[in-house]
């Protein structure tokens, strides 16, 4: 056989294929994987040399903070130096609870676009979404090596990962998610996102009560004290709950209370309607036609608002599913014709 410009190895293999085109794919095909394979051996390399130098926290640093922690290691001695690391530590350590990498893995160059155009949409007001990397094809070693050197979680639309490719992603844990329905992924993407916001914490009140009378309380040869008798207008009061008092909407006092009665009878709860007394702790300070409420907190996730992100994912999946389906009746034209063609010849 004549003709080859080059062959790489005596025992190189020979495809034969029916036309120029499907040629060009399998040269593209085999020069991808060529390439991936040689990321690949980069990659393993990198993260080799930097698991063994111990420098994976340090690749975070920027090149201001290792040459200030250099200095104060200089100037103030080893107490403070170790400090310094620790202080440098937690700030990394917030700085990446803030930051969510992410790499994206998608069919067709559109749908990818689409989800990159998805990310751009969402809001960076409490967490940072960095997309390190993207691309159209199946999920390789050589992404999970990259999602595990900066730390991402791995996002696929209608790509799939083999059991090797599982197993490498579930030894060095990183997370991969994959699927066929990209609004699924997205509230995928979402919840991921909800994972990292910031705690608050979430206050309601669950019961109100009017004073409506005062009681002074003989309680032997402790100190005398005040009764609130009150009436319940609405929710129910627990006597764990927190407690504050309200004049004129505005609160003049918030604690615990002391001891809570219906008739005469120390209870745990009233109900709406219900009238009781209340004895707060520490706090006589109250009148007639105060309001008292109980509150409950509860130390949740800020909730992560996407509104403008959903309203760019209805139209930018809409107009994507419009593309798709003009491509179809393309195809479906051309098979159409391609198969008139053939039946006249």
């Amino acid at each position: 056989m004549f003709g080859f410009e080059g062959i790489d190895s005596l025992q190189a293999e020979i495809q034969v294929v029916g036309s120029e085109k499907e040629a060009e794919e399998v040269v593209e095909a085999r020069l991808e994987k060529l390439r991936e394979q040689e990321e690949l051996s980069e990659l393993e390399a990198l993260w080799n040399q930097e698991s063994d130098r111990g420098l994976k926290g340090m690749m975070a640093m920027s090149r201001s903070q290792k040459l200030r922690a250099k200095r104060i290691a200089a100037s103030q001695g080893p107490a403070a130096a170790a400090a310094a690391a620790a202080e440098q530590k937690e700030a990394e350590e917030e700085e990446e609870g803030k930051t969510l990498n992410v790499l994206v893995k998608s069919d067709t160059v559109n749908s990818l676009e689409v989800l990159l155009d998805y990310f751009a949409q969402l809001p960076e007001d409490d967490v940072t979404i960095n997309v390190i990397r993207s691309g159209v094809g199946d999920v390789s070693e050589a992404d999970v090596l990259f999602a595990k050197k900066f730390k991402a979680v791995i996002f696929g639309f209608r790509v799939k990962a083999t059991s090797s490719v599982q197993a490498k992603a579930r030894s060095m844990e990183v997370p991969i998610s994959t699927h066929e329905v990209i609004y699924n992924l997205m509230d995928d993407i979402k919840e991921k996102v909800e994972e990292k916001m910031p705690l608050i914490t979430k206050v309601w009140v669950t019961g109100k009560a009017e004073i409506l009378k005062l009681f002074p309380l003989s309680q032997g040869t402790r100190k005398a004290t005040i009764a609130a008798g009150c009436r319940v207008r609405t929710g129910e009061l627990y006597h764990r709950d927190m407690f504050r008092i309200l004049r004129d909407n505005v609160p003049i006092w918030e604690g615990k209370l002391k001891s809570l009665r219906h008739l005469k009878e120390e209870v745990t709860i009233v109900d709406k309607g219900m009238e009781c007394g209340m004895v707060f702790e520490d706090f006589t300070d109250f009148k007639e036609g105060d309001i008292v409420e109980a509150v409950r907190t509860e130390v949740i996730r800020k909730p992560f608002d996407d509104r403008a992100a959903r309203q760019f994912e209805r139209i930018s999946v809409e107009h994507h599913i419009e593309e798709m389906e003009k491509r179809a009746a393309t195809i479906a034209s051309i098979l159409k014709a391609t198969g008139a063609k053939k039946q006249a010849e």
